[in-house]
């Protein structure tokens, strides 16, 4: 029995581990712009991301313009409260996303920030009507 809990102890603690690598920016290409950061780019595993909020210490508040363009690895995407903008084309052409959530802080989508993302299938939006309405074609698809 000591051997089992050591042995799932020890798998806790590396998964632990692992996230926080992830979160402080590991997976992700930014720029640093005075107090806040701006994900240019993703080198992860795909797969259900969530964005972090901080990277080296300065809140995320900005998803560069094609990001995450094109990466079909990305099954789902969290945006956390810190983000304010996402940029044209951020998520364009992630044909295997099928959810995104995004907060309510947020005060722009770019165009075609979701385009061309065949799959998604649901986009929970808190509360950021205005904003898609502003975010000209956002979520847009062209016909398969």
């Amino acid at each position: 029995m000591k051997t089992i809990n050591c042995t799932v102890y020890l798998f806790a603690l590396f998964s632990v581990l692992a996230l926080n690598a992830s979160a402080q920016g590991e997976d992700y290409i930014y720029t640093k712009a005075g107090s806040a950061v701006t994900i240019t780019g993703y080198t992860g595993a795909g797969g259900d991301l969530v964005i972090p909020s901080v990277i080296d210490g300065l809140p995320v508040t900005t998803i560069g313009v094609n990001a995450f363009a094109g990466n079909e690895l990305i099954t789902s995407v969290v945006v956390p409260n810190t983000v304010v903008e996402i940029d044209n084309f951020a998520f364009i052409f992630c044909q295997n996303m099928t959810n995104v959530v995004l907060s309510d802080s947020l005060t722009r989508i770019g165009k075609y920030a979701f385009g061309d993302c065949y799959a998604l299938t649901e986009a929970i939006c808190i509360e950021i009507e205005e904003v898609m309405r502003k975010g000209e074609m956002s979520l847009r698809t062209s016909a398969k």
